[in-house]
C-alpha cells in the first residue's frame, strides 16, 4: 500500500508532536494520527476523505484542538513510501494487550522535489513498538528483548525523516528566511546571496500555487517577492545598474501580477469578519457579495497560472537564476563603474543604508500632522516595511536581542499604518463591488445595505487607526529606540 504523510507546509503538526499517516491500499484506506515519539495512536479515521483542513478531521476534542494549531494552513503530502504491513497484538499473562507491534516492508518513492530525481533506496524491514496506554515500562522491556534477541537495531529517526518529499525537511519551514551573513563579507556576494536565498524561497512555493491548497503559499511567494525588490532597492552602487534597471521593473512586474489574487484571498479570509461586525444583517444578505469574490479569485487565479506556465515566466526565472549566479572568481562580471561599494564589507554598507532608512522614516513621519492627506501615511508605510526587510535581511550581523527590540517598536508602528491602508483599500473595495451587484438583477436591496454597512465598518477602524498614528509613531521615534539602534549598528557583529 502507498503511505502519505500529511502536514502543513511549515511543519505545524510535527512542531508539536504529531504526524497524520494516510494508507491507500486495495482493502484499506486510514487516517492515523500519531506521536511523533512513541507512534502512540490519537485517532483512526478509516475509509473516509483524505482530510485537507482541521474541519475534515473527526469530530471531537481533536479536531478542536487542531483547529488552532493548524490555522488556515491546509495539509499536503510532505512524504510518502510504499509499505507492506502486519500487526502484531502483543498481550501479557492475563491476555490484556500491552503494545502493537507493526512489521513494515518499506520503500520509498523517488523524490523528483529539487528537480532532479533521488533512486529509491532498496527495501528495508521496520518494525515499530506502539504501547498500549499505562504500559510503557513493559513496552520498553518488550523492545529490549527485540533488540537483545531478534537482532533489531533501535532507530531513533522519526520514519518521515526518511520519506519527507519535496526537498523539505520535517520541522523546518521553507517559507521561513534564514540568512547568516558575516562581518567582512563583500557587500556584492551578500546581496547576491541574498537574493539567492529569496529565490529559493519563491522557487519553494511557486510549485503549490497551482493547486492552491491554502493562501499562505502565494503570501510567502509575495513577501520573498517584496523583500527582493527591495534587496534590489538598495543594491545602488554594489551591483551592476545594468542590472538593477533590468531586474527592479522584471520583479516589480511579477508582483503586480500577484496583487489581484492576493487581494481577494484577504478578502475571502476575512469574510467571516464581516458579519461578525455586522450582526444586525439577514445571515444570508452577504452571500451574494462572496459569490462574487469567488467568481472574481477564480479568474485571477487562471491568470496568474496562465502567466506562471509561460514560455515568458521560464525565461524569466532562467535569466535571473543566471544573474544570481555569476558572482564567484572567472564568472564575477566586470565593473561598469556603477559598483563603488561592490568591495565593501556589508556590515559597513547595511549599517549606512539603515542608518539613511531610520532617519528618512522619522523624518518623514514627523512632518505627518493631523491635516496631513492619506498618501502620506501610505508612503510613510512604505518607507517602514524597507527599514524592517533591512533589519531583517542584514539581521544575522547584529545582537538578536536588541535586534529584536529595534523591530517590535517597529513591527507596532507598521501594524498601525497598515490598520490604516487596508481599512481604506476595504472600504473602496467594498463600495466598488456594491455598484457591481447592483448592477445584478437578482441581488436584493438587503444585501447592498449589508454591503454599505461593512464598508462603513471599515471607514470607522481607519479612523481609530489614524487618531492612534501620533502614540504609535512618538513611542517608535522615542529617544530611547533612536539610541537602541545606533548602538546596535555601531556594535555590530553580535550573535545572529
Amino acid at each position: 500500500m502507498e503511505r502519505t504523510w500529511l502536514d502543513t507546509f511549515d511543519w505545524r503538526l510535527w512542531n508539536q508532536g504529531l504526524a497524520l499517516e494516510v494508507d491507500r491500499g486495495p482493502a484499506l484506506n486510514s487516517a492515523t494520527l500519531r506521536s511523533t515519539g512513541d507512534h502512540r495512536v490519537h485517532w483512526v479515521q478509516r475509509d473516509g476523505e483524505v482530510p485537507v483542513c482541521a474541519e475534515d478531521l473527526p469530530p471531537g476534542p481533536w479536531r478542536r484542538s487542531l483547529a488552532g494549531v493548524l490555522g488556515i494552513r491546509a495539509l499536503v503530502p510532505v512524504g510518502s513510501e510504499q509499505v507492506q504491513k502486519t500487526e502484531i497484538v502483543c498481550a501479557d499473562g492475563e491476555g490484556k494487550t500491552v503494545a502493537t507491534l507493526m512489521w513494515e516492508r518499506v520503500g520509498s518513492r523517488p523524490d523528483q522535489g529539487q528537480g532532479r530525481e533521488r533512486p529509491a533506496p532498496r527495501p528495508v524491514a521496520r518494525v515499530r513498538l506502539i504501547p498500549a496506554r499505562g504500559y510503557d515500562r513493559t513496552a520498553r522491556e518488550l523492545a529490549a528483548l527485540l533488540v537483545e534477541h531478534a537482532g533489531l537495531v533501535p532507530e531513533t529517526a522519526h520514519p518521515l525523516e526518511q520519506a519527507a518529499t519535496h526537498g523539505l525537511r520535517p520541522g523546518q519551514d521553507p517559507g521561513k528566511l534564514r540568512l547568516v551573513l558575516a562581518p567582512g563579507m563583500r557587500a556584492d556576494d551578500a546581496l547576491r546571496h541574498m537574493l539567492s536565498t529569496l529565490f529559493a524561497v519563491m522557487g519553494a512555493n511557486e510549485p503549490w500555487l497551482a493547486s492552491a491548497p491554502d493562501t499562505e503559499f502565494l503570501h510567502d511567494y509575495r513577501v520573498a517577492l517584496r523583500r527582493s525588490r527591495s534587496v534590489l532597492k538598495q543594491a545602488r552602487g554594489i551591483l551592476p545598474q545594468e542590472a538593477l534597471d533590468e531586474w527592479r521593473p522584471a520583479l516589480r512586474d511579477l508582483q503586480v501580477r500577484t496583487n489581484a489574487h492576493r487581494d481577494l484571498d484577504v478578502f475571502l479570509l476575512e469574510f467571516d469578519g464581516y458579519r461578525a461586525a455586522v450582526p444586525q444583517v439577514g445571515e444570508g444578505d452577504l452571500e451574494p457579495l462572496r459569490n462574487l469574490l469567488l467568481r472574481h479569485r477564480r479568474v485571477e487565479h487562471a491568470a496568474l497560472m496562465s502567466y506562471l506556465d509561460s514560455e515568458e515566466h521560464r525565461s524569466l526565472l532562467a535569466r535571473y537564476r543566471a544573474f544570481l549566479s555569476s558572482r564567484a572568481g572567472q564568472d564575477r562580471p566586470v565593473s561598469d563603474g556603477s559598483t563603488p561599494d561592490e568591495t565593501r564589507p556589508v556590515d559597513a554598507v547595511a549599517a549606512g543604508r539603515i542608518r539613511r532608512a531610520h532617519r528618512r522614516l522619522l523624518r518623514s513621519g514627523a512632518a505627518i500632522g493631523d491635516a496631513s492627506p492619506a498618501e502620506a501615511l501610505h508612503e510613510l508605510r512604505i518607507s517602514g516595511k524597507e527599514l524592517r526587510y533591512l533589519l531583517e535581511l542584514y539581521g544575522s550581523l547584529y545582537d538578536r536581542a536588541v535586534l529584536g527590540g529595534v523591530v517590535r517598536e517597529l513591527k507596532a508602528l507598521q501594524d498601525n499604518l497598515g490598520e490604516f491602508q487596508d481599512c481604506e483599500i476595504h472600504a473602496q473595495r467594498l463600495h466598488e463591488y456594491a455598484s457591481e451587484l447592483r448592477a445584478t438583477a437578482d441581488v436584493p436591496t438587503s444585501s447592498l445595505m449589508a454591503v454599505a454597512l461593512v464598508a462603513q465598518v471599515f471607514i470607522d477602524r481607519q479612523a481609530q487607526a489614524r487618531a492612534a498614528f501620533a502614540g504609535r509613531f512618538t513611542a517608535f521615534a522615542s529617544r530611547h529606540n533612536v539610541r537602541l539602534l545606533d548602538r546596535m549598528l555601531t556594535k555590530g557583529g553580535g550573535p545572529g
